[in-house]
């Protein structure tokens, strides 16, 4: 969807539950480790190629 194609007001309803959170809220995830390694790369001009981005990871990249 596109900005435009979304309604003018959007509701939200919190339903409480006793059960663990899961999903199709959880599919959109992957993607922001994508988007978050190529702003790294754009900015720094160094990949990071491997998950999870720990500090270590990170600075370990930076360093090289």
């Amino acid at each position: 969807m596109r900005m435009s194609d979304l309604p003018e007001v959007m509701e939200v309803k919190f339903i409480e539950t006793d059960t663990a959170p899961r999903g199709s809220g959880e599919v959109g995830n992957p993607f922001v480790a994508a988007a978050v390694a190529n702003a790294a790369h754009r900015l720094t001009g160094k990949p990071l190629r491997h998950l999870p981005f720990t500090a270590e990871r990170v600075q370990r990249v930076l360093k090289a």
